[in-house]
């Protein structure tokens, strides 16, 4: 899964690539977007067409609400709607920020590809590393990081500190995704369930993302860009708190594969 899903880091470089050089030629925006359109659903139409279940489906609801009955997945759900909330806010301002500090508008642009590339890795090693040492614990790991990570965010200063700092959450932030579907899948008791436990948890964690930007932006224009990176921090700090809540659920003790 994080090996798959990695992807999303090659596709925010080649993307983030082809747009800034289309938007400079005469293409114009709107073909711009279209070409990046055209590619995308190409690609969604051999996925589509190459894909097939290993297992005969049969009927089921669209959901199981009783799920949220069952408080490891309640707890693994609301840490993830709690670090989408956190984790795109440094991610949407990051170009604003890099210029607001001084670096050229060429360097800043290319921010996006830096931590793209360092998110390749973070989606997919976290993954393999959780396999063995138990994926509720690296995911942990993973969003204490993102809280130490996002509250230094406004003490990077200079173009070089920026780019760093960028990097370091661009290995850190892939985990956040990656990891969601094993700590799901860990809380499913029937694992023919699986599936409607991912996208239903998927689809209640989505707000999260939706707002979190929108209210980092605001607190920007408000108060600056530090009352954006405590909110970041803060949310990706109750995440943490949930998602150890989530696993002491599953088991007490402390030194065990979780």
């Amino acid at each position: 899964m994080g090996l798959a899903i990695s992807g999303t880091a090659l596709g925010g470089i080649i993307f983030n690539q082809v747009l800034e050089q289309l938007l400079q030629s005469d293409v114009g925006f709107g073909w711009a977007v279209r070409v990046v359109g055209f590619v995308i659903l190409a690609l969604v139409i051999y996925m589509s067409l190459s894909v097939r279940p290993f297992a005969p489906r049969r009927p089921r609801g669209l959901f199981i609400l009783g799920a949220f009955k069952q408080k490891p997945y309640l707890f693994t759900n609301f840490a993830f709607f709690s670090g989408l909330l956190g984790v795109y806010i440094p991610l949407f301002y990051m170009v604003e920020y890099s210029l607001s500090h001084g670096m050229e508008n060429n360097f800043a642009q290319h921010q996006v590809a830096f931590y793209n590339a360092a998110s390749f890795f973070g989606w997919f090693i976290p993954n393999a590393v959780g396999d063995r040492l138990g994926c509720f614990n690296i995911s942990i790991f993973t969003y204490l990081a993102c809280v130490l990570t996002c509250l230094l965010w406004t003490s990077a200063q200079s173009p070089v500190t920026i780019t760093i700092w960028n990097v370091c959450y661009g290995l850190f932030y892939g985990g956040v995704f990656s990891l969601y579907s094993q700590t799901v899948a860990q809380s499913c008791p029937n694992i023919s369930d699986m599936g409607t436990y991912i996208g239903q948890g998927s689809a209640f964690c989505s707000f999260g993302a939706l707002a979190g930007a929108p209210i980092g932006g605001l607190l920007i224009r408000q108060y600056g860009y530090l009352s954006a990176s405590m909110l970041s921090g803060g949310a990706m700090f109750l995440a943490a708190c949930c998602v150890i809540t989530a696993r002491l659920l599953l088991d007490k003790a402390l030194f065990v594969v979780v």
